[in-house]
């Protein structure tokens, strides 16, 4: 099993069933974006290419691709671009990317590691023929110095043709590794294979590095 657990947190499983549900019309595009700030923080090992296995788009954004492709199904192509805002390091601390998928629709993921400041830590937003349904969520003290006491806000609302806004689910979920962890244990039990299995992830590695040898060609990443 591969640590992915955006997947499982409650509010992401209720964000999928309103895409899939039918009520809004079919998904044509997915946005994501993660607003981070880790200046100071990435040292050692993260400063480095070689050991990190790139930059943030190899690091982190495939948190947001391993959901994308949960959404939306198998993707026929990623390009990504990316650069360095500030943050010591070699690889790219800034990245965004475009996803073509099978059934048609598109995504395109935005992740900073260098933002001047956190104003939504993760968003997920899902442009449907008849809605948007966005994913908003949002630690509501300092995440690095309070860490697992730090309080959170997650929201889903829905903006439909009428132009008034319903939320669908408010809660004070966080970055929650429970779910995942029980998943796990419950594979080990029943012998299932996990949703986050290894031929699934090892995808999303062999994606982002089509993309990373398709931006070096072009001259789009660092």
């Amino acid at each position: 099993m591969v640590a992915y657990p955006h997947r499982y947190r409650n509010s992401m499983r209720i964000f999928k069933e309103a895409v899939h549900g039918g009520a809004y019309g079919q998904l044509f595009m997915l946005d994501a974006m993660m607003d981070e700030s880790i200046q100071g923080y990435a040292l050692g090992w993260m400063k480095k290419r070689e050991s990190l296995g790139g930059g943030v788009f190899f690091s982190a954004s495939p948190h947001m691709l391993d959901v994308m492709l949960w959404i939306a199904g198998d993707a026929t192509s990623l390009s990504m671009a990316g650069t360095n805002a500030g943050t010591n390091m070699e690889g790219e601390d800034t990245a965004a990317s475009v996803i073509k998928f099978k059934n048609g629709a598109i995504g395109v993921t935005r992740h900073m590691w260098a933002s001047p400041r956190t104003r939504i830590w993760y968003t997920m937003n899902a442009a449907c023929q008849k809605a948007h349904i966005t994913l908003t969520t949002q630690p509501l003290g300092d995440l690095v110095s309070e860490g697992p006491d730090c309080q959170w806000r997650t929201r889903i609302v829905v903006l439909g043709e009428s132009g008034n806004e319903e939320v669908l689910h408010e809660s004070g979920e966080g970055l929650d590794l429970e779910p995942e962890i029980i998943h796990f244990l419950d594979c080990l039990d029943t012998g299932q294979t996990p949703e986050t299995d290894g031929p699934g992830a090892r995808r999303i590695v062999e994606l982002v590095q089509d993309a990373y040898r398709d931006a070096e060609g072009r001259g789009a990443n660092l």
